[in-house]
């Protein structure tokens, strides 16, 4: 096998730290040793490719380390292909086309209409969220579209979705609300 090139190891140490996050996350109890021997590995690196800016986002677990590259740097690699495996959940586009119509176009969070914003571009666009995740259930399911589903403009479903399990619609509406300057 030949040997990585500091751009691959970097994607190689982002990968286990994004693993070492999702087992915190599922409170496994094994990310702690995970985390030190990532702080291994970045030490590694920094003597055997002579890094001085190798930071991590933010700390796993309470684990001192610092491990994504510098923003500073001159230039990044993007663009490589790689062959993955994905899980895909199925969708019933009539119980969208239901929760659409009970609701409308307009983020139930924020109150965002793309048409209004954008014109005819942003005519009839809005996500949808599953209130339960899907991927926490074992098996396919009945879905309520209007109990079960909301439409959600594609910056509050990244929120809802920036907790695992998924926020509650009804807690990011409150964090949202909080934010608005009072009168």
């Amino acid at each position: 096998m030949d040997e990585m090139n500091a751009s691959e190891f970097t994607t190689v140490l982002r990968s286990v730290e994004g693993h070492i996050r999702y087992y915190n996350e599922q409170g496994s109890g094994k990310q702690r040793a995970l985390a030190k021997l990532l702080v291994e590995f970045q030490e590694r690196a920094r003597d055997f490719y002579g890094w001085s800016a190798f930071k991590i986002s933010r700390p796993v677990d309470g684990v001192e380390h610092d491990l994504v590259n510098d923003s500073r740097q001159s230039a990044f690699h993007e663009g490589g292909s790689r062959a993955i495996e994905l899980t895909v959940h199925e969708r019933d586009p009539a119980a969208r086309k239901a929760c659409i119509q009970h609701y409308g176009v307009r983020c139930q969070v924020c109150d965002f209409d793309f048409e209004k914003t954008y014109g005819a571009l942003g005519q009839g666009f809005i996500h949808v969220h599953h209130r339960i995740d899907l991927a926490s259930v074992q098996t396919s399911r009945d879905v309520n579209p209007i109990e079960d589903l909301i439409p959600v403009c594609p910056n509050c479903h990244a929120m809802l979705h920036s907790e695992r399990p998924a926020m509650a619609v009804e807690a990011l509406k409150i964090i949202f609300e909080s934010q608005k300057p009072t009168k």
